[in-house]
């Protein structure tokens, strides 16, 4: 036998092992030095009639792989899309935090140097202890890069952009089964986890996804997310519900802010709900002082010290006189 045909079958053997091994990669190159530099040179034409018919076999079954790896990831991502999101957001609550504990210290300086008091204000520098938020690409950038390796790489593009899409669209459809105020969380938490995840494909996996394609899905999500909220907020009966709810959708928007984001049409929602969270509390004011009057006996009260008149009379400015009255 001559030399190619023992070179060409020695690399026939390496490819199996790297297939056997998961390591499709490899695989692929060692085809790849197969059909540039010894196909066409194999003597013996049997020997090169079956590796001819086995390569396409060999990538055909390499990228069937390669998809069912793919598609896993896929399912595995959008399951810890909200456990981004809530950990974005979560660091957007603790910066809000910090913030105010700033300016709180802040006024209290200034209020203390008002009164002559001397207050030296200074700026801690705090360490952040909120680590980087971590998952895991390595499926996604290996399955590109072989489907690149395979001459698939514009395929690969249209299915990922396909299928996040279809993840995205299912990701925007509000539970039926809880009422919103219940389920807030969680709705907006996937969708912050998202395109978190979609912002660091977009830094890293090399051309895999455009800007155009993210705006897109950004720009797609806006409009739902807002005609979302503006139906739920025309829909709640409790103004400590809407705020809530407002209050989460503010953290959100500063979570995304730092991704880039522009998140401006969605908290101009929450400014268009003012009247409506001012129309609720006066609703809630108007029933507790109706309940208060349906259940007041209307008796007659009786002070009988000094402390019962203050907390009772003039604490709520119901003096007839500035008189004190005499007590028994």
């Amino acid at each position: 036998m001559s030399k190619i045909c023992i070179e060409v079958l020695q690399l026939c053997v390496k490819c199996n092992t790297h297939l056997s091994a998961g390591q499709f990669y490899l695989a692929l190159k060692a085809v790849d030095l197969i059909e540039k530099n010894y196909l066409k040179n194999i003597p013996v034409n049997k020997i090169k009639i079956v590796i001819e018919k086995a390569i396409p076999i060999i990538k055909a079954h390499v990228e069937k792989k390669v998809t069912t790896h793919f598609n896993e990831w896929l399912v595995h991502i959008r399951s810890s899309a909200k456990n981004i999101g809530q950990t974005a957001i979560g660091h957007a609550a603790s910066a809000r935090q910090r913030e105010e504990e700033t300016l709180e210290r802040q006024r209290k300086a200034e209020e203390m140097n008002m009164y002559g008091m001397e207050f030296v204000y200074t700026l801690d520098e705090e360490v952040s202890e909120e680590s980087p938020l971590k998952f895991d690409l390595t499926t996604l950038h290996r399955s590109y890069h072989i489907h690149a390796c395979l001459g698939l790489q514009e395929q690969f593009r249209e299915y990922y952009y396909k299928n996040r899409m279809l993840q995205l669209t299912s990701d925007l459809q509000i539970s039926s089964s809880q009422a919103f105020v219940e389920s807030h969380h969680v709705y907006l938490a996937q969708i912050a986890g998202y395109f978190i995840v979609e912002d660091r494909v977009l830094r890293t996996s090399g051309g895999l996804l455009s800007d155009e394609q993210v705006e897109t899905m950004w720009e797609t999500t806006v409009a739902k997310v807002t005609s979302v909220l503006e139906t739920q907020f025309s829909l709640m009966r409790s103004a400590t519900h809407l705020l809530l709810v407002k209050d989460y959708i503010t953290l959100l928007g500063a979570a995304l802010t730092q991704y880039g984001y522009k998140v401006g049409s969605i908290l101009e929602v929450l400014d268009k709900s003012r009247d409506k969270y001012h129309d609720l509390l006066l609703e809630e004011c108007r029933q507790q002082i109706s309940n208060i009057f349906s259940n007041d006996t209307c008796e007659q009260m009786v002070m009988k010290k000094d402390a019962d008149y203050e907390s009772n009379v003039l604490a709520f400015h119901l003096q007839a006189s500035d008189i004190m009255p005499a007590f028994p």
